[in-house]
């Protein structure tokens, strides 16, 4: 196969030995390609001509190469063709199959994660104090928390401890705020003035001008039917009406315990805020959101989905509970395993796909060693922005 682009208005292929029978040209205003050459379906029009006897195939021929031997001589092209077709024909490692077919798969998602797409700047999140405090690697976890609280209702924000999982959560709540929704921090008592500070008119908060207005309950709020908790009467709270509850510690509320005489903390966060009222986001902040069990998380994973067991099911999840109930199970016989074989690449293994899937749509989770792989900064700088 020839062919001159730059002296050539037509693309030719000649074909066979010139003194054979079977010798033909094929000329044409068509790209070699399976679509200009009609082989696979396309839109291109083209005029295609084939020599029918050796006469015109010779005549034809002889022109070409006329033409052909008119370039100047250089092996410059040929050297680029023979590479090219070398490095097709050298063994690929299987990794690269793989990657190569995720790219085809998610080519045109490009932009799925797109910030702007997100994370919207016409509410001015861009300009608030703590969005400009918090590093790179913090809102890459806030833009993919907003992407799933608004496709999924949801997210656990895993990070491991020292990351900043508080400050992630509080630019996460001041963009709902500047949508004009009403949030609802339930934190552990003992951590109660870590959220009210940035909130106050204090010289300690240095977030004071972005002017949080969220409401701060403890969880052993969720105990009682009356009585004030900070400046908040508890007789009186409208418990449906919030558009996004962040849990701090969310896994002190991974046991779903049961009592017949009266509702749990669980069940009237459950009740009140979850099921009623209102469509309720849930953000979720915990280190250590699995404990002993793999039901720690399905537990949590309730409040984003109202305890509806098949509300992923759009996504792959067809059952919640019989996703960690197999993982669960090949969790068990991991830990049965000798230890020179209970390692970890092989749980990973046995825990299966879907648990994967599972925590890889409602969580961020991201370690500090990890972190450190793509930021360059010192371990104090990574405790807070």
């Amino acid at each position: 196969m020839r062919g001159a682009p730059a002296l050539l208005p037509q693309s030719i292929l000649i074909a066979g030995k010139p003194d054979s029978e079977l010798h033909r040209v094929i000329t044409g205003n068509c790209a070699f390609t399976t679509e200009g050459l009609g082989v696979t379906p396309g839109n291109q029009f083209s005029l295609i001509q084939c020599s029918e006897k050796p006469e015109e195939s010779a005549i034809l021929g002889s022109w070409f190469t006329r033409r052909w031997n008119t370039l100047p001589a250089s092996d410059q092209q040929k050297a680029a063709f023979l590479s090219r077709l070398q490095e097709l024909a050298d063994p690929k490692a299987p990794s690269l199959i793989y990657y190569l077919t995720l790219f085809h798969i998610f080519k045109d998602l490009g932009d799925e994660l797109d910030e702007e797409r997100i994370v919207k700047s016409a509410t001015g999140i861009r300009i608030t104090t703590v969005w400009k405090k918090l590093f790179k690697f913090q809102r890459d976890g806030v833009v993919g928390a907003i992407d799933k609280l608004e496709r999924l209702g949801g997210c656990i924000i895993a990070d491991s401890v020292g990351l900043g999982k508080t400050f992630e959560a509080l630019a996460i709540i001041k963009y709902y705020e500047l949508r004009n929704d009403r949030v609802l921090v339930l934190v552990p008592k003992r951590l109660r003035d870590n959220w009210t500070l940035y909130k106050a008119n204090d010289r300690r908060n240095f977030l004071a001008s972005d002017r949080f207005n969220y409401d701060v309950l403890n969880h052993t709020d969720f105990s009682r039917d009356g009585g004030a908790s900070g400046d908040i009467d508890l007789a009186h709270v409208n418990w449906g009406n919030y558009d996004l509850v962040v849990i701090d510690e969310s896994h002190n509320f991974r046991n779903k315990a049961t009592h017949n005489d009266r509702e749990t903390r669980y069940d009237r966060l459950m009740r009140r805020i979850i099921k009623e009222g209102v469509k309720t986001r849930v953000l979720m902040l915990s280190a250590t959101p699995v404990n002993n069990r793999l039901a720690d998380l399905k537990n949590q994973i309730a409040f984003v989905t109202e305890a509806d067991d098949m509300a992923l099911d759009a996504h792959g999840i067809s059952s919640i509970e019989a996703t960690v109930r197999q993982a669960q199970l090949q969790f068990n016989r991991w830990l049965a395993l000798e230890d020179a074989e209970r390692k970890p690449p092989r749980l990973l293994d046995m825990l299966g796909f879907d648990y994967f899937k599972l925590l890889d749509l409602l969580t961020i989770a991201r370690s500090r060693a990890g972190v450190r792989q793509g930021f360059i900064g010192t371990d104090s700088q990574l405790s807070h922005p």
